[in-house]
């Protein structure tokens, strides 16, 4: 491609040199393994951003149980289900 432009200030490529150019393409075949696996990539990044969402809206649940009224309070004030949470997930 560095062969085809010319110029010194901004390079130019002319359109005819565009016509001309060879682009070689794999198979269908091998397009369809390269889609499905980006298609598989897509699967698992959706998956992670749901399991994501998830883990936020239980660490919100976790920090009102914490913090209901904005105010610090005593391990001893929390609600037994709010302690069951935090014990289970290893925050204690």
């Amino acid at each position: 491609m560095n062969s085809l432009i010319f110029g010194s200030g901004q390079p130019l490529i002319t359109g005819g040199q565009l016509r001309n150019l060879s682009i070689y393409l794999p198979h269908s075949a091998e397009q369809q393994k390269i889609a499905d696996c980006l298609s598989s990539l897509d699967e698992l990044i959706t998956a992670q951003t749901q399991k994501i969402e998830k883990l936020k809206t239980h660490k919100k649940a976790l920090m009102q149980g914490l913090f209901p009224n904005s105010e610090p309070q005593s391990s001893q004030s929390f609600s037994q289900g709010t302690q069951k949470r935090i014990k289970k997930y290893g925050y204690a």
